[in-house]
């Protein structure tokens, strides 16, 4: 996701590449994601950590921390 996100290769549709392929490529491994989310407030914690890989927010360790702590094993 750090690379998709920072790539530019689209010109429209990075961060939202970035978010599918990385979701992908857990399923793939057998691990899915769960973090919160809420439809009322709009808030998805997701879009943030994307955002903020986008914007060099946060460190390519701070992401890999993030997919730790938010991925579960396939049933």
């Amino acid at each position: 996701m750090l690379f998709f996100s920072k790539a530019h290769a689209f010109f429209d549709g990075n961060k939202r590449t970035a978010g599918i392929s990385a979701t992908v490529f857990m399923a793939f491994n057998g691990f899915e994601l769960k973090y919160p989310y809420d439809l009322e407030k709009n808030n998805n914690k997701y879009a943030e950590i994307i955002e903020a890989v986008s914007c060099n927010k946060i460190t390519k360790s701070q992401l890999i921390t993030w997919f730790d702590h938010h991925k579960l094993r396939q049933k």
